[in-house]
């Protein structure tokens, strides 16, 4: 479940980036925790055990993916506009996580001080974000959807 408001701002993003097809603009919100699953299931990165979490959610790594899916946004689709929407939805998975997440090292950097304004606390309220921020960012893409072209 605390995919859905990653999915909700992929989907609100589309009418700032109407070129990049809807499975990008949500696979951009969610490439921290596509990051997270390849790390854990490879468990060891440069021949060092990782905490999969620490390193993929750290606010450098989500800094490093931004302007990484940006410059192949901008590769592909040769459009800055483009490529600044889609880097934003990367970095906004972290701002996402530290504003619902209690506080971790994970958020800063491994090792570092926990951060977190733990927002999502009770779990009620992280239901109602989770599936606000969904309904929102579905409404806004059908909306969009239902323009006539021309």
């Amino acid at each position: 479940m605390p995919a859905l408001s990653h999915i909700g701002l992929g989907l609100a993003a589309k009418p700032a980036a109407p070129e990049i097809p809807i499975g990008v603009l949500i696979g951009a919100a969610l490439a921290i925790d596509i990051l997270y699953g390849a790390f854990a299931l490879v468990g060891i990165v440069g021949g060092v055990r990782v905490d999969s979490v620490a390193w993929s959610h750290s606010l450098p790594m989500a800094a490093m993916g931004s302007i990484a899916f940006s410059l192949l946004a901008l590769r592909i689709y040769r459009d800055g506009r483009a490529a600044f929407v889609s880097g934003l939805l990367v970095f906004s998975h972290w701002v996402l996580d530290f504003l619902m997440w209690p506080p971790s090292a994970s958020l800063l950097y491994p090792g570092g001080p926990a951060v977190g304004l733990n927002l999502g606390q009770p779990i009620g309220v992280s239901v109602v974000f989770e599936f606000g921020m969904l309904i929102l960012g579905a409404a806004v893409w059908l909306r969009i959807r239902k323009r006539p072209a021309g």
